[in-house]
């Protein structure tokens, strides 16, 4: 009688076990066929910060003549940008104002190099979100990419960046038409991952959360900042070779635009 009903015990679990795992292959991908509104990250999503931001950096080493205080340019550009992440690491805490990034970053990259001149490191500051914001190059299908979802889909911008020169991105390189709202946190007062600039813009864009995709680069800002509010995800980034189809937990990860497009088109 034991031993029966072990048996028994055990054709239920693996029963139990069969229609687990077709349970999770009929709704795989089902979960992103009610997608009506995308909200995108812009820097390192769409628009190419690296590219951008050192052809920024290159002219404004020749145009302060930085070379009396760096062996060359790609030292001052190095020193930068790991001053730059460390600040913007703090400023995503609400540890420092932006004010004092835009400055400082500048600041503390002379004064690695033996200039402690604070005017330089201002000048250098204005420079920099002067002419950073008018380069156009942008990451490898996104023009094309927008163009195909824009036929399908209400699409938006959820970015961290500052308020003036993110507008500005968007124009300067042709992108603008493409969104019906634009959020940054200089403007919403809340940066990514804080759930309330997600509600902000799925507020302003008349979305649900759970008709909504967001797409980024960033793990911890973009991803988990829209999973925690119930928005489908789409992390992006390029060292991704195959697209990663995890719909049953509502991510793909996808490492070209052309993918997560050919992805939705599937799911139309």
């Amino acid at each position: 009688m034991h031993s029966c009903l072990h048996n028994v015990s055990r054709i239920l679990e693996f029963c139990s076990h069969l229609f687990f795992q077709s349970s999770n292959q009929l709704n795989k991908g089902v979960i992103l066929k009610n997608v009506q509104h995308i909200f995108f990250d812009l820097d390192r999503t769409l628009w190419d910060f690296e590219t951008n931001s050192r052809e920024a950096l290159l002219m404004a080493y020749e145009h302060f003549g930085l070379q009396q205080w760096f062996d060359d340019s790609m030292q001052f550009i190095k020193k930068y940008e790991a001053i730059n992440d460390q600040l913007w690491a703090l400023y995503r805490k609400g540890q420092v104002e932006k004010s004092v990034l835009r400055t400082k970053r500048f600041g503390d990259t002379l004064k690695q190099a033996g200039c402690l001149s604070e005017p330089v490191a201002k000048d250098l500051g204005d420079f920099y979100i002067q002419e950073s914001p008018k380069q156009k190059k942008l990451l490898p299908s996104t023009a094309e990419m927008l163009e195909e979802l824009n036929d399908h889909y209400e699409l938006h911008i959820i970015t961290n960046g500052f308020d003036e020169v993110q507008h500005f991105k968007l124009e300067n390189c042709g992108l603008d038409h493409f969104f019906d709202v634009v959020i940054t946190s200089d403007s919403a007062g809340y940066k990514k991952p804080d759930e309330r600039i997600f509600f902000q813009a799925l507020t302003k864009a008349k979305a649900e959360a759970g008709n909504s995709l967001m797409v980024g680069d960033d793990w911890n800002s973009d991803i988990i900042g829209a999973r925690g509010v119930g928005m489908k995800q789409c992390f992006y980034s390029p060292q991704i070779e195959m697209l990663n189809d995890r719909t049953d937990e509502g991510l793909i990860e996808v490492g070209h635009h052309d993918h997560m497009v050919d992805f939705l088109k599937s799911q139309r």
